[in-house]
């Protein structure tokens, strides 16, 4: 979800300032400039250059632009997003992995099969069609998943989750196999 759909919700719940603090440090803090700052930055001799990093607090100064707007993307702070996220979230729980092996991967006797017929590498799909058809009766549910339970200190911070919702996140450690 975006964040500016987060932070619209949040609104009413008083933590889009939260969500923010969260977002600039886990994505970096978008600092916008003028038309003044920017060509400074493009005109900067490296003494220059050395002074505005340190003035907006960036390790370079690479000019990006969204909407119009030019910006610079402060440094991800990952170390202290973890320390925030362990102060929120309060228990979490990892449930067993199921639907393995992926869907997508030939049985046994269809890769004989494919050998048969002279087909040797697997890396890549060799029948389009086929892989398509597969991939159109799949449910999500056929997917590789974990269920999962999280507990946080506020629930203002899920709120904008809705049961059953499926998202992808990375997950640190073993995904829950023995």
């Amino acid at each position: 979800m975006p964040l500016s759909r987060v932070e619209a919700f949040a609104n009413d719940l008083e933590l889009a300032g939260e969500f923010r603090r969260l977002h600039d440090l886990d994505r970096g803090a978008r600092i916008d400039l003028t038309p003044a700052q920017a060509a400074e930055i493009r005109a900067a001799d490296k003494a220059t250059a050395r002074r505005l990093m340190k003035t907006y607090g960036v390790k370079r100064l690479s000019i990006n632009l969204l909407d119009g707007v030019e910006y610079l993307q402060a440094e991800r702070r990952p170390e202290a997003f973890y320390a925030e996220a362990l102060a929120i979230v309060t228990d979490y729980r990892l449930g067993a992995m199921k639907s393995l092996p992926p869907p997508w991967e030939y049985e046994d006797e269809e890769i004989a099969e494919f050998e048969e017929n002279g087909f040797e590498d697997f890396d890549e799909p060799f029948d389009i069609a086929d892989y398509k058809r597969r991939q159109a009766r799949l449910r999500l549910d056929d997917y590789p998943h974990a269920e999962f339970t999280m507990t946080v200190k506020d629930t203002g911070y899920v709120e904008h989750l809705d049961r059953g919702i499926h998202f992808a996140t990375a997950i640190y450690g073993e995904y829950g196999w023995d």
